[in-house]
């Protein structure tokens, strides 16, 4: 008897692995949602080996990033994040994330849309994965919604 997993060439505790990034990543795209540093700040590496690129800026540790990541979340009224066709690959402790993403955000009433790829180089430390590296390309300027088409 074979598995589906086994059938293509993923083993069980890959596929254990993957289910468990999937559910990080929906819990990391919930806590940017809700603008939960707390909770966000739980999903990345704390030290200064953390590496994240976004928006052409460069955050070299977490302290940095963090200090953007509450800038970004006091300065804006909401803010949604979501992964498009994300496709993950574990390797042990080691896994990695690509997507495309749609990030929406409303400043002083106004909404925009920005379209992208996003990368998250991720290890599992003590049972829970962290993000080590993340790096997210603009392929859509942020511009106004109208949403009287929508």
């Amino acid at each position: 008897q074979t598995s589906q997993s086994s059938q293509s060439g993923q083993t069980p505790a890959s596929v254990v692995g993957e289910r468990e990034v999937h559910n990080f990543l929906e819990s990391w795209r919930s806590s940017l949602s809700k603008k939960d540093m707390e909770a966000l700040s739980i999903c990345y590496l704390q030290s200064d080996a953390l590496r994240v690129y976004w928006e052409s800026q460069e955050f070299s540790g977490w302290e940095p990033f963090k200090a953007e990541m509450q800038r970004r979340i006091a300065s804006s009224e909401g803010a949604q994040m979501e992964l498009k066709d994300p496709q993950t690959n574990v390797f042990g402790r080691f896994a990695w994330v690509t997507a495309r993403y749609v990030r929406q955000t409303w400043t002083d009433g106004t909404p925009r849309s920005q379209e992208g790829f996003i990368t998250l180089v991720l290890e599992k430390r003590r049972s829970a994965w962290v993000i080590l590296h993340q790096h997210a390309s603009i392929t859509t300027a942020a511009s106004p919604i109208n949403l009287s088409t929508k």
